[in-house]
């Protein structure tokens, strides 16, 4: 495969294999589900690894990730909720908030650049990391505070995700903080 497919074919990857997280959730395949959720997370940090490590970021690979993202996530919540209903209920509050914060970071984006925000902000990538681990802790029984702690990076991060899209002049990606959103703003002027 030539190098500049790969970033690309990485997140395709993820996209085409994140609704079989939630049909491990219908036949309650708990090992499947967390072997599987640690594969697309793998795979969510190796596209943007090669992308920037062989200079390959390209508005397409970007979509991708965005949209491999969204996807995982969202089958992510549905297989879950079915595998742990009982824990993820007690989390409900601070999901629900996250879930309502991205959702409104996306419409705001949508609406002023006509495309989804791929900012790839550095707060996303810890939340990301963090929810991961903490989801782990949590399925495993042991306690819930590193996910709770997880989900609020998550907020501040769509929350920071929206300013971005507000301060930009327009849509571009790969801004990864309002302080890089000031800067771009600053330099179109």
């Amino acid at each position: 495969m030539r190098r500049a497919l790969v970033p690309n074919t990485i997140s395709a990857f993820r996209i085409g294999l994140s609704p079989l997280l939630a049909a491990a959730g219908f036949a309650e395949a708990r090992g499947f589900f967390l072997v599987l959720l640690g594969l697309l997370l793998a795979s969510d940090f190796a596209d943007g690894l090669f992308a920037r490590m062989w200079r390959l970021q390209t508005r397409l690979g970007a979509h991708l990730d965005t949209c491999g993202d969204v996807l995982m996530g969202l089958f992510g919540v549905w297989g879950a909720v079915m595998l742990w209903p009982d824990r993820l209920l007690r989390e409900a509050p601070p999901i629900l908030a996250v879930l309502a914060l991205g959702l409104v970071s996306g419409a705001v984006a949508y609406t002023k650049h006509r495309h989804l925000p791929a900012y790839h902000t550095w707060s996303a990538k810890l939340g990301t990391a963090a929810v991961s681990v903490g989801a782990l802790i949590l399925f495993a029984g042991w306690t819930p505070l590193v996910f709770r702690a997880a989900l609020a990076v998550m907020m501040v991060s769509a929350v920071e995700e929206t300013a971005i899209t507000l301060v930009l002049p327009e849509w571009r990606s790969d801004v990864h903080s309002i302080f890089d959103a000031f800067r771009v703003r600053e330099a179109s002027r």
